[in-house]
């Protein structure tokens, strides 16, 4: 059974400004994480007895509540509208994923690892968000916003870890930042809308989107650098037509954006990391990195008809 709720309380401080509170909880549906795997059940003999076992565990469900705080208004004459809030998250039993070498149930020695779910720690989530819409006069408008993060974990232990010098002998990633979370995101548009000449009206958009680097792992011995995109666009339109120039990603940002970690057991001789370790990278577990990379510099030219009334 899971209960999902929010309570919040407005006040008009003004006919322009209000303010607001805000408590949300929500909870996400725990499950049954499997796999099926070749147990060592006598390692005394050789070749070791090896029994093929699906293997299950039991994960709770994720508990998240949420506390917020923030304003809203507009200025005089209505020309720049704003908003801003503060925010602390209380995340709990957060499901991840981690590496087995034995049997969670009961401890035997597995022959290859696997990957299982689990509810493997908490975190504190701080933040603040800041958005103002600008008209800097009848045809030119500007929109900027920014939002600031602080999200770290807490009593978060995981197995896949243990092995690493920096986190050994039990995982402990406690104080680490949570995972695909980026410090800090910036945006800012300038737009213009006017007549042209004839029935036909000009309006262009100038884009600009910051991100800060995000960690692509718990341990975060790896991460995905900022990245700054910068995209154009100039159009005329009449009735139900328009044309479109535009460029996205103008300096040709090529920095990785996200990724993921997972194993290839290929190239590695010690995949269990029996032996003693040596120089050589065939003795660590066979982690790796997929990266995905953006869209580089493209051109267009988008002409449009619309359908239907106007």
């Amino acid at each position: 059974e899971m209960l999902s709720w929010r309570l919040g309380l407005d006040y008009q401080a003004s006919d322009a400004w209000m303010v607001y509170g805000y408590i949300g909880h929500a909870e996400k549906p725990g499950k049954f994480a499997s796999a099926v795997a070749n147990v060592l059940t006598d390692i005394t003999v050789a070749p070791p007895v090896t029994e093929q076992r699906l293997i299950v565990v039991d994960v709770d469900s994720e508990l998240n509540t949420t506390y917020e705080l923030g304003t809203k208004g507009t200025t005089a004459g209505g020309r720049a509208s704003f908003t801003a809030s503060l925010y602390y998250t209380d995340w709990t039993d957060i499901i991840m994923g981690q590496t087995y070498t034995v049997d969670p149930n009961t401890g035997e020695q597995l022959l290859t690892p696997i990957g299982l779910d689990g509810n493997l720690g908490s975190a504190d989530i701080y933040g603040s968000e800041v958005a103002s819409t600008i008209l800097l006069s009848e045809f030119w408008q500007v929109n900027l916003g920014a939002s600031w993060t602080d999200a770290k974990l807490k009593n978060t232990q995981t197995r896949s870890f243990e092995n690493y010098p920096s986190f050994a002998p039990d995982g402990d990633v406690s104080g680490n930042y949570v995972l695909r979370q980026p410090k800090w995101m910036l945006n800012g548009s300038l737009s213009l809308d006017r007549p042209a000449f004839g029935n036909w009206d000009l309006y262009s958009r100038l884009d600009v989107t910051y991100q800060s680097k995000i960690y692509n792992s718990n341990s975060n011995n790896g991460w995905y650098p900022e990245h700054t995109y910068v995209n154009l666009m100039a159009g005329l339109r009449k009735d139900k037509w328009s044309v479109e120039l535009w460029v996205r990603n103008l300096f040709e940002d090529d920095s990785p954006i996200s990724g993921f970690t997972d194993v290839t057991f290929n190239n590695t001789y010690d995949m269990d990391q029996a032996l003693p370790p040596a120089s050589t990278f065939a003795d660590f577990f066979p982690w790796r990195v997929t990266a995905t990379l953006p869209r580089l510099t493209t051109y267009g030219l988008t002409l449009r008809y619309s359908f239907g009334a106007l």
